[in-house]
């Protein structure tokens, strides 16, 4: 008799699964077409009412932007981020507006400002990515009553783009500092006219250069300015003016789309040119004089395209501005 035996032989497999690391590339952004936006503000002085309305801008300023094209890789979704850059502009005031290190003044600060994409904000979008011409939009905003003081010059707000997946070092596209300190001195008298864009209309280059046209039309304009009780004042007005150009002279933007060799003259309402260095003047523009305003009251005055050398300029926009200032005696 045979008898099969059969033998089972258990084999036991014993294997180990080890963490591998995979390395992503990080998806950094670049900007492709135009450049990082950085802004630069200059209000000199706020002169609040210490007591007046919540909500009243007190100083206002727009800056235009150039497109800007980016992208942080192709299909990758990115965001780009604004931001207060100040620690005390963290606590909200009231709506948009955002808090100063000055008690009882906040900051409204906006880009692209034609979507009214108050800071902080966030846009998303995926792949390659324009954001057009705009501007930025930088408002003062009584939020109480007010403490004399001075905000800081320097940066105030940014806009970092970042990608959403595997992230790469955030790019500031935008940038917008403070150019200057800005004096907060409460005060009796008021400037209701805190902002004015004058358009000094449309020429042909030609023009110009054939002398058919040796000056741009004088383009009239109103400041509106009021105190409670009859008061001695003088008037500032600062823009920049190169050494050598005519009196109320104010020099053009200086970018590659900026018309060249050209600017704007700021002239009294009798057709007369103010200093744009900052010289105390009245109403008029005479220099050391002063004026009497009792009540709201308001002024004319002019501006005008105004070249420097005909044959040297250039076709391109004209975009400049000038700050005034009202000095109580």
């Amino acid at each position: 008799m045979m008898r099969l035996i059969i033998s089972v032989v258990m084999l036991g497999l014993l294997s180990w699964l080890m963490p591998v690391s995979v390395a992503f590339a990080a998806n950094d952004c670049t900007i492709t077409q135009g450049k990082a936006i950085n802004v630069s503000v200059i209000i000199p002085t706020l002169r609040p009412a210490s007591k007046g309305t919540v909500g009243t801008v007190l100083g206002r300023a727009e800056v235009n932007t150039s497109a800007i094209t980016y992208t942080c890789g192709g299909l990758v979704r990115n965001t780009w981020r604004s931001a207060f850059t100040r620690p005390e502009s963290t606590l909200q005031a009231s709506d948009n507006v955002y808090n100063t290190n000055i008690v009882g003044l906040g900051i409204r600060l906006s880009w692209p400002a034609s979507r009214n994409a108050y800071f902080p904000d966030a846009f998303e979008c995926i792949g390659i990515c324009t954001e057009p011409a705009d501007k930025v939009v930088l408002e003062f905003v009584q939020t109480g009553v007010i403490k004399s003081g001075t905000i800081p010059a320097g940066l105030i707000g940014h806009v970092s783009l970042v990608a959403d997946t595997s992230p790469g070092t955030p790019v500031d596209i935008v940038t917008i500092n403070l150019g200057a300190p800005i004096d907060v001195v409460p005060r009796s008298c008021a400037i209701l006219t805190t902002t004015q864009n004058v358009d000094l209309g449309t020429y042909s280059l030609a023009d110009f250069q054939s002398r058919k046209v040796r000056r741009g039309a004088e383009v009239p304009f109103t400041l509106i300015f009021s105190c409670p009780d009859q008061t001695s004042v003088q008037f500032q007005f600062r823009g920049e003016r190169p050494v050598g150009a005519p009196n109320g002279y104010i020099a053009n933007c200086d970018d590659e789309s900026c018309a060249q060799q050209v600017g704007v003259r700021l002239l009294n309402n009798s057709g007369s040119a103010i200093d744009t260095a900052g010289a105390s003047v009245d109403a008029t523009g005479k220099k050391g004089a002063s004026t009497i305003i009792s009540g709201d009251k308001t002024f004319g005055y002019k501006a005008q395209i105004y070249p420097l050398d005909e044959t040297q300029m250039t076709a391109g926009k004209i975009d400049t501005f000038v700050v005034f200032d009202i000095l109580m005696n």
